[in-house]
């Protein structure tokens, strides 16, 4: 629940109306599988093949990692096997 609280509460208060709320582990996943795309881009894959490899980063590669430790660590309902089918 502490990783919880951390991304939507941070001060364990909600928010208030008009005030920013930040994520900032968020923008750095998604920039991560932005920069996967474009990698693949780069090396000249098509764009189908683009999405695969952000597909790949995602369910098979370091935030499947991060959330396959986050998983057992916490004990919570999945692993990383589950995250391989899923993809």
């Amino acid at each position: 629940m502490a990783q919880f609280h951390g991304a939507f509460h941070p001060h364990r208060t909600a928010a208030r109306p008009g005030e920013i709320f930040r994520q900032p582990d968020l923008a750095r996943t998604l920039r991560a599988m932005a920069a996967a795309e474009k990698k693949a881009l780069a090396a000249g894959a098509s764009r189908e093949a683009a999405i695969d490899a952000v597909r790949d980063y995602f369910y098979r590669g370091e935030i499947a990692r991060k959330i396959d430790v986050f998983v057992k660590a916490t004990k919570a309902c999945c692993a990383m096997r589950t995250w391989r089918r899923s993809s």
